[in-house]
């Protein structure tokens, strides 16, 4: 990439690399708040809202949820909303 060798940033350790890549992400973070949504997140985050709006009590806590299981062993089955199993991958 040519804007690394003009600015000799290929010349500067990993360490210094990383810091520098530190430095610059925390710049953006300061400007912009936030990422713009791409038009399918968008969809998403809306579909997600409108199944929420239409079934208020269709929730799983984040106890139930952070519970490690087995695949497929969950003793619920799949999640009330049709998305996959109740398991836990970690």
């Amino acid at each position: 990439m040519p804007l690394l060798t003009e600015l000799h940033i290929d010349q500067l350790s990993v360490e210094d690399r990383l810091l520098l890549v530190e430095e610059i992400w925390d710049s953006i973070a300061q400007t912009q708040r936030t990422a713009p949504l791409t038009e399918s997140q968008q969809q998403e985050l809306e579909g997600r809202l409108r199944d929420h709006e239409q079934n208020p009590d269709d929730v799983v806590s984040w106890e139930e949820f952070s519970v490690p299981r087995p695949l497929g062993s969950g003793p619920r089955g799949p999640l009330p909303n049709g998305r996959g199993t109740d398991c836990f991958l970690g």
